[in-house]
């Protein structure tokens, strides 16, 4: 009981993260039109996306308990259907005048990035919590 706790506040708190990583990203490269920039900041949010990427992979490792996988598996679809929305966002995104005007859109390799970085944590489930499964039921 005490583990499966741990596993699903670790699977809130790692989706946290990478949300507010990918939010950071999408404001410090599109908050009103596209710039592309190469600073620190781009070094710290790749970093961190490496590092979270990592995290739940190993975490999706020590995912076991049914209430874990199911838990695990809604937070990835829950990821996954707003990384739909971000990037149907993207693709309505209109070039307009004014104080807030975006006067480039955003590239597409971007728009696939960010959708890519809403996919993790699903990617992350399908690896191993399906294979730890079929260890369990085999025993």
């Amino acid at each position: 009981m005490k583990t499966t706790i741990i596993i699903s506040l670790l699977w809130l708190i790692l989706t946290t993260a990478i949300f507010y990583t990918i939010l950071l990203v999408n404001l410090h490269f599109n908050l009103f039109s596209w710039h592309h920039r190469t600073d620190e900041l781009v070094y710290v949010f790749l970093f961190s996306l490496v590092a979270l990427i990592i995290a739940y992979y190993y975490l999706a490792k020590y995912t076991r308990g049914v209430f874990e996988i199911w838990f695990s598996f809604l937070i990835g679809v829950g990821m996954m259907i707003f990384g739909l929305f971000v990037l149907y966002d993207f693709y309505t995104e209109t070039i307009s005048t004014g104080i807030f005007s975006r006067t480039v859109y955003s590239p597409h390799w971007f728009r696939i990035f960010i959708f890519t970085m809403y996919l993790v944590p699903i990617i992350t489930w399908f690896l191993y919590p399906n294979k730890m499964r079929k260890k369990l039921h085999t025993n």
